[in-house]
């Protein structure tokens, strides 16, 4: 569990934030708060996935399919870790409007 910047409780999972985005939030489940990661830092990691895998599908192509795919899925668990690690949630605008 991630700490929440609200509350600074442990209260937002790491899978939670992986899939928030632009369009899904991470609530917290200690104060209800909803995060949510820039929609651009979800674009340059979703780039990032692309341009890796196809290099690693030529580097299969061309010399060991296993290894090649072997370090990709190293390379994405790496990358998914970065992104729960170093990226800071920041507070979804429509969290604390009320309606009436």
């Amino acid at each position: 569990m991630l700490i929440c910047p609200h509350c600074k409780g442990k209260g937002i999972s790491a899978w939670a934030k992986i899939w928030s985005g632009s369009y899904t939030s991470a609530q917290c489940h200690l104060c209800g708060h909803c995060y949510c990661i820039k929609k651009k830092v979800k674009q340059v990691f979703c780039g990032l996935r692309y341009i890796a895998g196809l290099l690693f599908f030529f580097a299969a192509v061309l010399f060991d399919p296993i290894i090649s795919l072997a370090g990709y899925a190293v390379f994405l668990v790496l990358l998914e870790a970065l992104l729960v690690l170093l990226v800071k949630l920041n507070e979804e605008p429509h969290s604390h409007q009320t309606f009436e």
